[in-house]
């Protein structure tokens, strides 16, 4: 063990100062050691791929989606991409360790979405999203909690909560009299020819009616996972078409009926989203 975690070192020493200068410099107006700039380096290691990869697990196992990024931003900024290659070469040689872009132990290299799955399903169930007077909203004794279970590291589990932080009030403005219908959304933005709407609930189930000024309209009712019973959250994603910067959509859920317009190409244009 001695041997294998100096022969890492001599490399993260070599060339760190290398991944440094290829990180490039922080975006505007993120300060350092914040969680947007934290949020914003791992993003550019991590990739889209696997972030949408994570999401789905996130889902399948009805994981806090946020809690998930989150862990897993904070071990790509630990470990970085490179880092990690190192660590599955150093594999064919000492196969025991962690791998993967949540740094899973395994007995032999694995990969960064098998790592993922790993690290979804020992999180299975874990919501850090929970209902308080404002709505729904992140609870910072549960990011502790939940992180720790994952890595006990003081650094690690700051990083965490700095992350879920960020990324859970980034788009707050937009998105508050969502939370306070029992719709939290966690991501809003487009997708090629198709917007694409993230979000988590207490609601059992959800009708959305989509318009546009240039008279595209389209009905979507959700409904609540035969496996997540009340008043647990899921949650879901949802893809639509549209050439439009907005849309109306209607809440109908158990809390009533709420109309909402939301400014789709803000959010999806800004650093605040997890895809990059």
């Amino acid at each position: 063990m001695l041997l294998e975690n100096l022969w890492i070192a001599i490399f993260v020493a070599v060339i760190g100062g290398i991944a440094v200068s290829i990180i490039g410099r922080r975006p505007d107006g993120a300060l350092p050691y914040s969680g947007e700039y934290f949020a914003w380096r791992a993003r550019k290691d991590i990739g889209n791929e696997l972030i949408d990869f994570a999401y789905d697990a996130a889902i399948q196992n009805r994981v806090d989606p946020l809690l998930l990024w989150s862990v897993m931003f904070a071990e790509a900024l630990q470990r970085p991409r490179w880092v990690r290659n190192i660590e599955r070469v150093k594999g064919l040689l000492f196969k025991n360790g962690t791998y993967g872009v949540t740094q899973e132990l395994a007995d032999r290299p694995i990969s960064d979405k098998d790592a993922i799955s790993k690290t979804a399903e020992a999180l299975a169930g874990c919501w850090v999203i929970v209902r308080n007077e404002y709505g729904l909203a992140g609870d910072d004794g549960l990011i502790w909690k939940y992180a720790s279970q994952h890595n006990r590291d003081g650094r690690f589990i700051e990083g965490v909560g700095q992350i879920y932080s960020y990324l859970e009030w980034a788009n707050a403005p937009l998105y508050q009299a969502f939370t306070q219908n029992g719709l939290k959304v966690i991501e809003v933005r487009r997708f090629g020819e198709e917007f694409g709407l993230r979000a988590a609930t207490t609601e059992d189930r959800l009708q959305f009616r989509f318009a546009s000024a240039s008279g595209q309209q389209g009905e979507y009712v959700i409904e609540r996972p035969v496996d997540v019973i009340q008043p647990h959250l899921w949650s879901f994603e949802l893809h639509f078409d549209s050439d439009v910067s907005s849309f109306e959509l209607t809440i109908e859920g158990s809390r009533g009926r709420a109309v909402l317009d939301v400014p789709i190409v803000a959010a999806s244009e800004s650093r605040n989203d997890p895809r990059g």
